[in-house]
Parts: C-alpha cells; sequence; structure tokens
C-alpha cells in the first residue's frame, strides 16, 4: 500500500475513535448519527460505512449496546422504576427499551433485576 493510503485509512481510524469517544462521553444523552458526522465532517452514508468498517457493528448498535450496558447495572444496583432507568439511559420510551433489552439478554429488564439483583 502507498503512504497515502496508509495516512488515510490512519486519519479515518482517528476519526472514528474521536466519535467513540464522544459517544462514551454523551451516550445517556440524545445522540443523533447526522450530529456524529457532522462532528467528524463525513456524510452520514459514509459515517456509517466506515464507522461499521473499523468496529464491526452500525454506529446506533454501538450506542444501543452502551446504552443496554448501562441498564443492566441501574436494574442490579438500584431500585429506580424501569421507566426512570429507560430515561436515564436516553431510550426513546419504556417500551422501546423492554424490547430490546429482551431481544439483547432474552429476559424483560424486571425478569432480569429479580434474578440478578442481590436482596
Amino acid at each position: 500500500k502507498t503512504v497515502c493510503q496508509n495516512n488515510k485509512k490512519r486519519q479515518t481510524a482517528t476519526r472514528i475513535w474521536f466519535v467513540l469517544d464522544y459517544i462514551q462521553k454523551h451516550y445517556t444523552e440524545k445522540i443523533s448519527i447526522e450530529d456524529l458526522a457532522n462532528l467528524v465532517h463525513l456524510s452520514i452514508s459514509r459515517f456509517r460505512t466506515v464507522f461499521k468498517k473499523t468496529t464491526g457493528i452500525s454506529p446506533t448498535t454501538y450506542i444501543i449496546n452502551m446504552r443496554l450496558a448501562l441498564a443492566r447495572e441501574l436494574l442490579i444496583c438500584c431500585s429506580d422504576s424501569i421507566n426512570s432507568i429507560a430515561e436515564r439511559c436516553a431510550f426513546n420510551s419504556q417500551s422501546y427499551m423492554v424490547r430490546l433489552f429482551k431481544q439483547h439478554f432474552g429476559m424483560s429488564p424486571s425478569e432480569y433485576r429479580k434474578k440478578f439483583k442481590s436482596t
């Protein structure tokens, strides 16, 4: 590969690492793919492609995974309502979080809490 190709790959990776850092700091807030693409001066479609190529998953899936991980922790460590946890994790609604949670972990948030919360 040429030096130019390697530099371009390095630049792209740096952009994605910048976005990953941004997501890490802001995933409990509303984040749009458009905002992320603008952050690194890429079109939305180019951003999606580069993100997936770099991380192996889409930016939406990446954000959802982070939010679900936080929801799982909150279900175990605190007694907030599921609705409150959905809001804290920046899900659009409780039902959306519950649906994703079931898909990801094979049980509802309340089932998960009953199973894993220490008494």
